[in-house]
């Protein structure tokens, strides 16, 4: 018995409100990471400045304050994880929403963007409404990459040879039987590409001349900075020195950060502009 539109999208929102309840459960886990990896940063930083004045318990100060950067680094890997699976659920959540309200004909909760259609010049691309805000294009279904949506364009604006034809509506069989890969593929397509924007900002980074280029000193300070934490910190830890001398240079590659934080950032920004999996 074929199943109704009304209880085909009631299973659609149903997924929806599913997935729904999952990325809230995963956002509020993340959110509880963000404040557990303050409280080790925090936290290693202390030990860190508590072991500056030569405190009497120096190594053990400086073996908590690993421990806790240790913990740090391994919440900063979790709280990627969990970003990664929040971001799968609202998309999930999304493309069951979409397809339900397809299914009910709800023009305006759709957002896969439509062509603008190739004007009146075309023989049928009005009459059929092939494109446009109620259109064929936007019915058919979650065409979320470039790609797809210039496939369909073409396949609704052009003729294709029977073979063709036979070859499409037996792939469409197969897919109708498979809700959860189509669910999968769709998802994977919202997650993997690019918004325009993003796009732009990336291929702009790309383009670009490194900026660090136009400084002489500042890579070579940052280099000596590195150094000179890193073999001070060791001679320390080996009781070659009885100061801890090294947290100068981490002074000064802190200092380095914050002066250079927002060129960074803008830096990162751009080269990792898009959406991840």
């Amino acid at each position: 018995m074929q199943e109704r539109p009304a209880e085909r999208a009631g299973a659609y929102r149903r997924q929806a409100a599913m997935h729904e309840a999952e990325r809230a459960r995963h956002e509020r886990t993340s959110r509880f990471i963000s404040y557990g990896r303050l409280a080790l940063f925090l936290g290693g930083a202390a030990c860190l400045l508590a072991a500056f004045p030569g405190h009497a318990r120096t190594v053990l100060l400086i073996a908590a304050a690993a421990s806790l950067f240790v913990g740090f680094v391994a919440l900063v890997w979790w709280h990627g994880r969990v970003e990664a699976a929040e971001r799968h659920a609202a998309a999930r959540a999304r493309v069951n929403r979409e397809a339900a309200a397809r299914v009910e004909r709800a023009w305006s909760e759709i957002t896969t963007p439509s062509p603008p259609g190739p004007g009146r010049e075309h023989a049928y691309a009005d009459d059929l409404d092939l494109f446009g805000h109620a259109s064929l294009f936007r019915l058919l279904g979650s065409v979320a990459t470039e790609a797809g949506r210039q496939t369909l364009s073409a396949w609704l604006l052009q003729g294709a040879a029977a073979t063709a034809i036979r070859e499409r509506q037996a792939a469409v069989r197969e897919l109708a039987a498979r809700p959860a890969f189509r669910e999968r593929l769709a998802t994977l397509g919202l997650l993997v590409e690019p918004r325009p924007h993003e796009l732009e900002a990336f291929l702009a980074w790309a383009e670009s001349a490194p900026w660090l280029r136009g400084s002489r000193w500042l890579p070579w300070v940052a280099r000596l900075v590195s150094a000179a934490t890193v073999g001070l910190a060791a001679a320390h830890a080996g009781g070659l020195i009885d100061r801890p001398l090294w947290v100068y240079p981490l002074v000064a590659a802190l200092a380095l950060m914050v002066r250079y934080e927002a060129r960074i950032h803008h830096t990162f920004s751009r080269a990792f502009s898009r959406e991840r999996i």
